[in-house]
């Protein structure tokens, strides 16, 4: 294993208040940042109307990315050279897990690392790695005893995520401003710690190659809010929509946007809705069903993805995330 050198450059990435205005980022006619705030209604009315809201040009380059991709290669291979980087990630999950109300603020979604091999009797097998990171548990002193550090993908991997939670949390703090703002602003104090760090979660994966399915079925997320960041696709393979009464049209999914050519150029984010703000009262946010093309043209797709969790939020673990639907497409989603 070894070492990587690599930097990974947001629009944003220091903590903020959730007093301050988070400025959104879009690219001027002479590719010039500029920033525009969005602290209203913009962003709950998209998410309410359309399913999801997109954020310009606010993430890494593509090029960033993929050598953060390069990093969680190497941690998989090490993995499964050593189960033990593995173990002791779990034992260090567990130990923090167990410190005060950690477990219950995060909902008990685990940070750690998991390999996944699960056989279905029509296509073989379905293969995901995965990495689920929250920054406080990186900050924490299980995290420091456990030695993991020493690995050098695994100390740059913890280090460039920690940036990209400080970009989510902003990103996350204007939805739910704007949530708030047009439905109920009395719950803005069960989605947002002021003393604590956001309850974020960043999922970095790895699918093997399969043509016959979906990388991921149709599914609602059990978060508050997704952020979709990045997949080392061409083009993004993500297919998404708004929840209607009835079962979902696979017809009806589209694609909100396209990756820029240059392997330079800052990226989009997509935000959409999970159903633990249905579950805390917000029913004019349906969640937001979703899926994830075929991986058909390499060994390997990678993508990473943002989850905004509610705090001490009870039931979660039981919530349906199936999506009733048609596939009215004849397999094809374009």
């Amino acid at each position: 294993m070894g070492g990587r050198s690599m930097t990974m450059t947001f629009t944003s990435s220091r903590p903020r208040t959730a007093s301050e205005t988070w400025p959104v980022a879009f690219l001027d006619r002479e590719n010039r940042i500029r920033y525009e705030s969005t602290t209203g209604t913009v962003i709950a009315t998209a998410l309410r109307d359309r399913g999801y809201f997109v954020f310009k040009s606010v993430l890494a380059s593509r090029r960033d990315f993929v050598n953060c991709y390069l990093l969680f290669d190497e941690l998989c291979n090490a993995v499964s050279h050593d189960r033990s980087i593995a173990d002791r990630l779990y034992a260090a999950v567990q130990e923090w897990q167990a410190e005060g109300d950690i477990a219950r603020y995060f909902c008990g979604v685990p940070a750690g690392f998991k390999t996944r091999n699960d056989r279905d009797g029509s296509s073989g097998h379905r293969f995901k790695d995965y990495l689920q990171y929250t920054l406080a548990f990186a900050q924490s002193n299980a995290f420091r005893r456990s030695g993991l550090q020493s690995f050098p993908c695994v100390a740059q991997l913890y280090e460039s995520l920690a940036e990209l939670h400080f970009t989510c949390s902003g990103l996350f703090t204007q939805a739910i401003k704007s949530i708030c703002n047009l439905a109920n602003q009395s719950l803005y104090s069960r989605l947002v710690y002021d003393d604590r760090l956001a309850p974020v979660v960043i999922k970095v994966l790895r699918y093997r190659r399969n043509p016959l399915r979906w990388a991921t079925d149709p599914h609602f997320d059990k978060s508050a809010l997704s952020l979709i960041i990045h997949s080392d696709d061409e083009e993004f393979s993500v297919r998404l929509g708004a929840q209607g009464s009835g079962a979902i049209r696979l017809s009806e999914l589209r694609s909100p946007i396209s990756y820029p050519k240059s392997p330079v150029d800052p990226n989009d984010a997509v935000l959409i809705t999970g159903l633990c703000l249905r579950e805390m009262g917000l029913g004019e946010f349906p969640p937001s069903p979703h899926l994830v093309l075929p991986v058909t043209d390499r060994p390997f797709r990678h993508s990473i993805v943002a989850f905004y969790l509610v705090p001490y939020l009870r039931g979660t673990d039981i919530l349906r995330t199936t999506v009733n639907f048609i596939n009215d497409v004849d397999g094809r989603i374009t």
